[in-house]
């Protein structure tokens, strides 16, 4: 549900920025990102784990054409999302719900990707 409200909102700005009382298919494919996400966590989760692995599964990422650029923003939010659940950590927050609603995440998603941290 988190993820369907944040996509709608950046459709949402994307329409008022421009103007325009409709959203077409090509504004969703350019705005809202694929399922590339889960391709980014497997990546982090492999990385912390066995970084040569995490090699082998980026180059297959690469070479299944994926759309780079959604991956690379994916990758980019999750990076970001670690390094503030990492300065969070050591400002002394460590619930996974705390760290949720500082974040505006979902707790669920906070709790999984904090264990791997």
């Amino acid at each position: 549900m988190y993820r369907i409200r944040s996509e709608c909102e950046k459709l949402r700005y994307r329409s008022e920025s421009q103007n325009s009382k409709y959203i077409t298919q090509q504004t969703i494919d350019t705005v809202v990102f694929g399922q590339v996400e889960t391709d980014v966590f497997l990546l982090m989760t492999t990385w912390l784990k066995d970084p040569a692995r995490a090699v082998l599964l980026l180059e297959k990422i690469h070479q299944e054409d994926r759309e780079w650029n959604l991956f690379a923003g994916s990758l980019y939010w999750s990076l970001k999302l670690y390094i503030y659940m990492i300065d969070l950590y050591d400002l002394g927050v460590r619930d996974s719900k705390e760290i949720a609603s500082t974040l505006s995440m979902n707790p669920r998603q906070i709790s999984n990707q904090y264990k791997q941290i």
